[in-house]
């Protein structure tokens, strides 16, 4: 029977000590590694890419920091959450996701080797359209990094908050220090390092968590029974559900463009290394779309009047899993959290230093950039405690930082590696119609951002470098035959 919900906490239940001391001891390590790797960092590239020379890490490993990145609060607990309120509309969107990485393999492994040199994305794009595709990412990919860094951030405080009972800030300060000190001592090299410990915790925590749960939801046909309607079935005479269904399953099929994937993939600079990565990827995530899956709908036939659906997986390990557990399943959510932050708090130390102080002041030596690599790297961080301590609602934020990033950069970012030519020209129209369509659909179609917004942003940049391609096309040989 569904179980009654009356407020947005529940009466939670104070961690064990057992618990508590898992969740300890999951961050002591991640403070170790993160110093063990202090000495070993002399230079940008090191920082960036995690060697000296150009010798490849293991498959194994950037296999693990790729996934680790990718899954954050948003696959997880915002999968949980989606599905727990917009019932088989989202879910069913989730289960074609495995393909993005196959989709992202097509696109970059192929012509990945002809930017060897490059750092950052930032670099990519300047080859590709000059000095106005590099400006363009650095504008953008700031808000990006600090909004998604936020949305782990504003994750993580809620569940201390939740579950200790503590202040959302002081929360949010103990999980991001540790955050901040070994990703900006440690480098790259202790992000992927604590990324594959991440993997191995969230691959034994989430599992476990299904099985509890499932199982005290009553099994198969009890959830069933006590699921509503939106959950078991979709009403496809309802256009809104096909617009969103499409939507999300387009979304889902979107290869990564943000700056972190990308610097893995420099990270191996090597073809068959990259497509054997997304292959491996691609059969990992489908286990854990169908495991987040099951949970979602486990919780929603117990509990289906939760006021916030950002906080139904909390509730489930409260109300279902025994001590111990409870704290392994905590630290796999706290590991997903960090997997996904310590990356972009990378990612963007090593942009601020390398696409913007050191484009505007070439002379500085390379330890001078390594060390405003680090101190940006901090500075990010505390921006991005800011943004979540004001932020209302995790899924809201990420879906706003998502429509200014991808119709943006999309289209010409796999056009340059397909070998699809876009001048700078069609690239800067492509730019302007895209926030225009963006802006412009959430005003007058939705009312907020979200996925239907990103997609009509994404077909509006497609429209701008069609229409600056023939319309110059137009223009020039209308000039030449009126003047010569």
């Amino acid at each position: 029977m569904p179980l009654n919900q009356n407020n947005y906490y529940l009466s939670c239940s104070n961690l064990s000590i057992e618990d508590i001391l898992i969740i300890v001891a999951y961050l002591i390590f991640c403070l170790l590694i993160g110093l063990s790797k202090i000495s070993s960092i002399k230079t940008i590239r090191c920082y960036a890419l995690g060697s000296k020379d150009d010798s490849i890490i293991s498959t194994v490993f950037l296999v693990t920091t790729l996934f680790s990145t990718y899954i954050g609060a948003r696959m997880t607990i915002g999968v949980i959450g989606r599905t727990y309120e917009s019932g088989l509309v989202y879910g069913i969107a989730q289960i074609v996701r495995p393909a993005f990485w196959l989709v992202t393999g097509f696109v970059f492994a192929k012509n990945i080797s002809k930017f060897k040199g490059c750092l950052s994305l930032s670099d990519i794009m300047e080859k590709m359209y000059g000095i106005s595709g590099k400006w363009i990412i650095n504008i953008f990919s700031l808000p990006l990094s600090c909004g998604i860094l936020a949305a782990q951030v504003l994750a993580m405080g809620k569940m201390f908050e939740y579950f200790i009972g503590t202040s959302q800030i002081i929360g949010v300060l103990c999980g991001m220090i540790v955050l901040i000190i070994y990703s900006v001592f440690g480098g790259v090299r202790a992000v992927i390092v604590t990324d594959f410990a991440q993997f191995i915790i969230l691959f034994i925590a989430f599992p476990i968590s299904a099985y509890v749960i499932y199982y005290a939801a009553g099994g198969w046909e009890i959830i069933l029974a006590n699921l509503p309607d939106t959950h078991k079935s979709i009403d496809f005479s309802n256009k809104n559900n096909i617009t969103e269904l499409v939507s999300f399953i387009s979304y889902c099929l979107l290869p990564c463009t943000a700056a972190t994937y990308i610097q893995r993939m420099l990270i191996s600079g090597n073809e068959q290394q990259i497509k054997k990565i997304m292959k491996i990827n691609a059969i990992l995530t489908l286990p854990l779309i169908i495991v987040l899956l099951i949970i979602s709908l486990s919780i929603k036939s117990v509990a289906p009047n939760l006021e916030r659906a950002d906080i139904a997986m909390f509730y489930a390990i409260d109300k279902f899993l025994p001590v111990g557990v409870r704290g392994l399943v905590i630290a796999g959510i706290l590991a997903v959290i960090m997997s996904s932050a310590d990356s972009w708090l990378n990612t963007t130390g090593i942009m601020l230093a390398h696409d913007v102080v050191k484009k505007m002041k070439p002379s500085i030596s390379d330890r001078t950039e390594l060390i405003i690599a680090k101190y940006s790297s901090g500075l990010v961080g505390f921006i991005a405690i800011t943004i979540a301590l004001n932020a209302k609602s995790l899924l809201s934020l990420l879906w706003t930082i998502d429509n200014f990033w991808e119709p943006m950069i999309i289209v010409p970012l796999c056009a340059g590696f397909l070998d699809i030519k876009i001048t700078t020209k069609e690239f800067l129209c492509g730019v302007i119609f895209s926030i225009i369509g963006v802006i412009t659909s959430a005003n007058i179609l939705r009312g907020n951002y979200d996925i239907v917004t990103l997609v009509i942003g994404l077909l509006f940049n497609i429209i701008g470098v069609i229409t600056m391609r023939y319309l110059f096309k137009f223009v020039k040989n209308d000039f030449f035959k009126k003047n010569y």
